[in-house]
């Protein structure tokens, strides 16, 4: 069985990792870089942001910032890192990330930092428009038994103003932290699993024992 995990990124990036515990540290948002900011002085280029036809420049002067995508977040994404991993020990787990610069991008993409997130649903239908992001994650829903959507408010409302989930198959088992008034709406697909997100937790430790929990008798319907 495969899960598949979507989550959004995060203005805190290029966290320390270190080199023998593999410990990740805390990030910063890039604009506070210095020796990005000096570098990218020299090449006459500003922050990065959603102007991927500068890609291939960026990628070659940022090339010592470069790392996959699940090196690249840190702050609240931890949190989702570390529990796709732990989906990983029992489970084929895929990781996805809505990105403001480059749409839907998988957890092992090799990208540059940047300064764009995307936070309202005009912004999530602009960056849709640029990127496909959510045909591609309806594609990606094609592959996998089980959904988990660790997204905020403004990103689960606007999947329900496009329709979003009512492409999803009926047989297609999907969990989602979300807010009380989304999980409301939600309620009416009987396929769906609907969790309270509370504070900045994308997850929260009693979500994630249940979604593990949810994931385990699925994995394995006789226990």
């Amino acid at each position: 069985m495969s899960v598949l995990i979507i989550t959004e990124d995060t203005v805190t990036q290029l966290p320390q990792v270190e080199k023998w515990t593999n410990k990740i540290r805390k990030g910063q948002d890039i604009v506070n870089d210095i020796e990005i900011l000096q570098l990218l002085k020299i090449h006459n280029l500003t922050i990065p942001s959603d102007d991927l036809k500068k890609e291939k420049t960026y990628k070659s002067i940022l090339k010592n910032y470069v790392r996959p995508a699940k090196f690249m977040f840190s702050a609240v994404f931890s949190e989702v890192r570390d529990f796709a991993n732990e989906l990983a020990v029992f489970t084929q787990t895929d990781l996805y990330i809505i990105s403001g610069r480059y749409g839907l991008i998988n957890e092992n993409d090799k990208i540059i930092p940047y300064s764009k997130t995307v936070k309202t649903s005009i912004e999530l239908a602009d960056l849709d428009r640029k990127t496909d992001f959510v045909k591609s994650i309806q594609r990606l829903i094609g592959q996998h038994a089980v959904t988990i959507f660790l997204l905020p408010s403004e990103y689960i409302k606007f999947l329900l103003i496009i329709g979003f989930f009512n492409t999803i198959p009926k047989n297609h088992k999907v969990v989602i932290v979300s807010s009380t008034q989304n999980n409301f709406i939600l309620k009416k697909y009987p396929n769906f699993i609907t969790l309270s997100r509370k504070g900045l937790a994308r997850l929260g430790v009693t979500n994630r024992k249940k979604i593990i929990d949810i994931i385990t008798k699925y994995t394995n319907p006789e226990n």
